[in-house]
């Protein structure tokens, strides 16, 4: 115990955490701040699809995939007009398919106002489990997409 304090004390990391011995993570948050002011929906959905493509990537690699998505854009602190919205997305089934997660991100466009000049936006993706227990097979996720069949 006393060699771990003083390691720690040296800035020597003595105390493995928990994603590093298991590989697998409770949350992943993609999130960018931009350069330039954003001002339109369009801008927000580019950057929404990009973050979303790159989080899709990091749950591929952790073997992972995700039941709940939390999307949000926000304007800078200091704005004299402030905006944040976000929504909260249960997602059909865990997936990491970034079609799926690009489509349950733009569920917070209608939220996003033209003219606000939004500093930021980003996802997070919580829920998260193991890929290989919990993927429907492509049978299963297409009927669940298919339109109900009228007699």
């Amino acid at each position: 115990m006393v060699m771990r304090t003083a390691l720690e004390l040296r800035g020597v990391p003595s105390i493995v955490a928990e994603e590093d011995r298991t590989g697998r993570k409770e949350q992943l948050i993609v999130s960018r701040s931009f350069s330039e002011k954003v001002t339109t929906r369009d801008g927000i959905r580019q950057a929404l699809s990009i973050n979303t493509q790159q989080g899709a990537t990091r749950l591929v690699k952790h073997h992972q995939v995700a039941k709940l998505m939390t999307v949000f854009a926000g304007t800078s602190h200091y704005s004299e007009q402030r905006s944040s919205p976000s929504v909260l997305v249960k997602l059909p089934f865990p997936t990491a398919d970034p079609v799926e997660l690009t489509r349950a991100a733009h569920r917070l466009l209608p939220l996003i106002e033209n003219g606000i000049r939004y500093a930021r936006a980003g996802i997070m993706l919580t829920d998260l489990r193991p890929a290989d227990a919990h993927q429907p097979s492509s049978c299963s996720a297409m009927r669940m997409k298919r339109p109900a069949s009228r007699s």
